[in-house]
């Protein structure tokens, strides 16, 4: 799964899709993850970047090409993306408990706490309360969150 002396990160979609679109400062940041994190997905955030890149197509203001378009789709293909059987029930778990997490966040939680894998989210309200989830702060973590109006 991962490349010799490199770890997982789990990727959320508002941080890949920003980075997928070279917006500063998350495609820097994501080059300086590359060589020290393997970045991986869960099938809610490939489906969730999936439907992304659609409405990005057909914005009326600043659409992507069609040859961009293709271009990201292919690219999204070459992610690796966590799955396996145990997900769903752990992601009706975290319903559950937290009934105020969305569909996406519920199967992202269970993919990381499923595959023991650190989480990088640009939204950490519903994924700081889950004991046992493990996320990755980096030291600009509070800039790269200011740059999308949360903070930590």
């Amino acid at each position: 799964m991962t490349t010799e002396g490199s770890r997982v990160l789990l990727c959320d979609t508002g941080f890949l899709s920003r980075a997928i679109l070279g917006t500063s400062p998350f495609i820097e940041f994501y080059q300086e993850l590359a060589p020290v994190y393997q970045p991986v997905i869960s099938t809610a955030i490939f489906i969730e970047l999936q439907h992304w890149l659609l409405l990005e197509r057909g914005s009326p203001v600043n659409p992507i090409s069609r040859t961009e378009y293709d271009r990201h789709r292919k690219r999204l293909e070459t992610l690796i993306t966590l799955n396996s059987d145990g997900i769903s029930e752990q992601a009706m778990n975290v319903a559950r408990r937290w009934p105020d997490t969305g569909v996406g966040d519920c199967y992202t939680i269970a993919t990381a706490l499923v595959f023991d894998v650190p989480i990088f989210t640009l939204n950490p309200k519903h994924f700081e309360r889950v004991v046992g989830l493990n996320l990755y702060k980096p030291a600009n973590y509070q800039e790269l969150l200011l740059s999308v109006k949360r903070s930590a």
